[in-house]
């Protein structure tokens, strides 16, 4: 069996750095595409390509002028996703996911042993969690376990996506479900046996300008009033993921 994730990133490197030590784990290949990264994060994007051992391509500005941010990062990584899966005898399982976003089985051993199990599937839709920066929780410490500095979760169905597939998904813009799917069938989706574990919200840091590390994030609207009436303990097993 041979694998391949891949993701688009512009300048968070520590936020990429999280992502390729976790996927490295899974996927024989690991591909990034650059989104307008600033030059002065080549040398330490240099340096996770060369530790990680990844390829890489570049979405410059005219690909967002053409099309848009969003619609132009989507036909860039469909294309992409295409590309993969036309290689003869090359790769049995896709996925694309963004930095923040681990896939993890519910049950089992790995990410890449539930790929072994599951190869009778043609795709995997994930559950999405989102993982919350709860009242007297700090700042994460990125040279420290990650998921152990949380300890809740809320469901989000937002991010119930299917993006672990070994065939092409044609996806709306931002992946989250496939163009000929409602709303109502993405959000039914449930003992999938993956889920998709959203960072987004587990680090609102100080509002800055920083291009490099964490930023401050804007709580969504969607699961705000889930906050605190709906929160979960993350299962310890998750917690040992990263």
């Amino acid at each position: 069996m041979k694998t391949l994730v891949y993701t688009v990133i512009q300048n968070d490197m520590v936020m990429l750095d999280l992502w390729l030590k976790y996927y490295s784990r899974y996927f024989d290949n690991l591909f990034v595409i650059k989104w307008m990264t600033k030059k002065r994060y080549d040398p330490y994007f240099k340096r996770l390509s060369k530790k990680y051992k990844i390829d890489f391509d570049s979405m410059g500005k005219e690909d967002v002028l053409r099309y848009g941010a969003n619609m132009g990062a989507r036909i860039f990584i469909q294309k992409k996703q295409a590309e993969f899966l036309a290689l003869p005898n090359e790769y049995d399982w896709v996925l694309y996911c963004n930095c923040d976003e681990i896939l993890a089985p519910r049950k089992g051993k790995n990410l890449r042993d539930f790929m072994k199990k599951n190869t009778h599937r043609k795709w995997v839709a994930c559950e999405g969690y989102e993982v919350i920066q709860a009242e007297g929780e700090g700042p994460i410490d990125y040279s420290k376990p990650y998921l152990r500095q949380r300890k809740y979760w809320i469901k989000n169905f937002n991010y119930n996506k299917i993006i672990l597939s070994r065939v092409y998904l044609d996806w709306v813009d931002g992946t989250h479900k496939l163009a000929k799917m409602t709303d109502d069938e993405s959000r039914a989706f449930k003992n999938t046996g993956l889920y998709l574990v959203h960072l987004k919200h587990a680090d609102l840091n100080p509002k800055g300008k920083r291009d490099f590390g964490p930023f401050k994030t804007n709580p969504d609207p969607n699961i705000m009033q889930h906050w605190l009436d709906k929160k979960e303990p993350i299962p310890e097993h998750i917690r040992k993921l990263i």
